[in-house]
């Protein structure tokens, strides 16, 4: 669900107007994050990495308000939840855009992105229907990377996009570099702090935050 805000009380107005018509509206920053909880939970469990690190990502979009802002025809809305949606793999490595479902159930939400994945490799799906309401997760396990810029269509440039790398061992610890792309109308460097203290955390709790999953 949707609502408009009202720039006469919104706390960002000054902000939201200095950036609104730059060109190259939004910002990015790539973190090297620990996931060392993370990817221990995954290999004594034998979970697939991606949609637990999906998950986590979810809850941490879901928490931050500035995430969850769209501009739609020049008017500011605020959503209650918004969805991911990611890419997938093609046997041909071409990818398709897969179009997921909030939840706040680490089982369900497991269970629904590994069943996502596997259906949309069998077909191409390219299409840029209405997204307003998601954020954008890519996943490109197989390179490090220290800066990520997406490309973007301009009416959805409001759309936060997450970028999660190929993780590596540094010394006891497993750390993945992660991007966030968001517009600066809507967020500055205090929102990015907020995202990536919070998914650190989320990952570092992660054995009791995904314990549910064991279940399955």
């Amino acid at each position: 669900m949707q609502k408009k805000i009202d720039l006469a009380t919104y706390p960002r107005k000054s902000t939201y107007e200095a950036f609104f018509n730059h060109e190259v509206p939004v910002l990015t920053t790539t973190c090297e994050v620990d996931i060392t909880a993370l990817y221990e939970f995954r290999q004594k469990n034998a979970l697939r990495l991606f949609p637990l690190i999906a998950f986590l990502i979810d809850k941490t979009v879901n928490e931050i308000e500035a995430m969850k802002h769209r501009i739609i025809d020049k008017e500011l809305y605020a959503y209650d939840i918004i969805h991911p949606s990611f890419t997938t793999l093609l046997p041909d490595n071409t990818i398709s855009f897969c179009d997921a479902t909030h939840m706040d159930d680490e089982k369900m939400f497991y269970e629904h992105i590994v069943r996502l994945s596997d259906v949309t490799t069998q077909t191409t799906n390219v299409e840029m229907m209405e997204k307003h309401g998601r954020y954008f997760i890519s996943n490109i396990p197989w390179i490090r990377f220290s800066s990520f810029t997406h490309s973007y269509l301009s009416q959805y440039s409001s759309i936060p996009i997450i970028t999660t790398g190929k993780f590596q061992q540094n010394g006891i610890n497993i750390t993945m570099p992660i991007a966030l792309q968001v517009h600066h109308s809507l967020a500055d460097g205090y929102h990015l702090g907020q995202f990536y203290s919070l998914l650190e955390q989320n990952i570092k709790n992660a054995p009791e935050v995904l314990s549910g999953i064991l279940s399955l």
